[in-house]
């Protein structure tokens, strides 16, 4: 095989490699999602604004304790969308995520307001009340306390709980729009974020696959 053909099937391969589309879904511990965060990208052309008020903010975090946060948070890893928009995107949607790389790691499709609320409480915004298992299987009555006030062992518990993460590989950036409104299909957009949504080349597409 000459070097020509050698060259052929690698590009191929590689070709093939970017094309690929995978979902990946795990759970991840709270305290991952805390250190993470700061790599999570909010999008505004698309993504929803923080709307959560601290009712339920709480009611999160104690579905969290209870094991009973089931909803997925939706990621889609940047560095392989990038990539995919390389591939077979547009110009625009390249320059996006070429800028977004730049310090981010994934782009969050869903999920804004439940990472937000785990660091909050992590980060003291707010309090609690109930009662909460360790671990160990210790109950604990906590009355609107802070996490920093929480006994050690129930902060731990907190920080080693799952949460569902799923995340995204080799879409291009007008798939992640569609992915986007295709998630919020159940919750209807306001008026705003429709708005954000529509600034961008793909008006009347994303405009379009709304109606439909």
């Amino acid at each position: 095989m000459n070097n020509s053909s050698t060259r052929q099937i690698k590009r191929e391969r590689e070709r093939q490699r970017i094309a690929r589309k995978r979902i990946e879904a795990s759970p991840r511990k709270v305290r991952d999602i805390i250190e993470d965060y700061n790599t999570m990208y909010r999008d505004p052309v698309f993504s929803r604004d923080l709307v959560w008020n601290d009712i339920l903010k709480r009611d999160y975090i104690k579905s969290i304790f209870n094991g009973l946060a089931a909803s997925s948070v939706i990621l889609a890893d940047i560095q392989s969308c990038l990539e995919a928009a390389q591939h077979r995107g547009n110009e625009y949607g390249v320059k996006m995520l070429e800028e977004q790389v730049k310090k981010f790691r994934v782009s969050k499709l869903d999920g804004n307001n439940r990472t937000a609320a785990l660091k909050a409480f992590y980060n003291g915004e707010f309090t609690i009340s109930g009662i909460f298992q360790d671990l160990d299987g210790h109950n604990h009555t906590v009355n609107n306390q802070f996490f920093s006030d929480l006994p050690q062992r129930l902060q731990d518990t907190y920080l080693e709980m799952p949460v569902v993460v799923t995340t995204m590989h080799g879409y291009t950036y007008r798939e992640m729009v569609a992915t986007f409104i295709d998630i919020q299909k159940g919750a209807e957009l306001s008026r705003a974020e429709i708005r954000w949504a529509n600034l961008t080349p793909y008006n009347p597409w994303v405009k379009n696959h709304r109606e439909q």
